[in-house]
């Protein structure tokens, strides 16, 4: 059973996107939600003094490689990426401001990727 609530959210969120995912790959909505939530993380942000300041979610992309919102990040001064109880100290690797989307970087993380559709291959 899933105890995190951030990781919880974080599918809740993913699960929205479901139906659209699930028809542009020909799969039953449940079928889609089983084959990407275990490529969705926790990303909990810390201050100064360890203290947590926020969560959010983060999808991964390729090996040791996530992408969160930026803003997910914007006060902190460290984070990791986590979930059930397995948590991974992370760092920033690219930033997107403008499109609010986060390169993170994993070091030994080895969770599968999203394998959802790109707009080029759902259309």
């Amino acid at each position: 059973m899933v105890k995190d609530w951030a990781w919880r959210h974080g599918v809740a969120v993913a699960f929205l996107a479901i139906p659209q995912l699930a028809q542009a790959q020909g799969l039953a909505p449940d079928i889609l939600f089983e084959k990407v939530s275990p490529s969705v993380w926790v990303v909990q942000t810390s201050d100064a003094q360890g203290r947590p300041v926020g969560r959010g979610s983060a999808v991964v992309t390729a090996p040791g490689r996530l992408v969160t919102n930026c803003h997910v990040l914007a006060k902190s001064n460290s984070f990791v990426v986590k979930r059930d109880n397995v948590s991974y100290g992370a760092t920033l690797e690219f930033p997107d401001p403008e499109r609010d989307l986060c390169q993170i970087k994993v070091a030994n993380f080895t969770a599968p990727r999203s394998n959802w559709p790109t707009s080029a291959s759902s259309g």
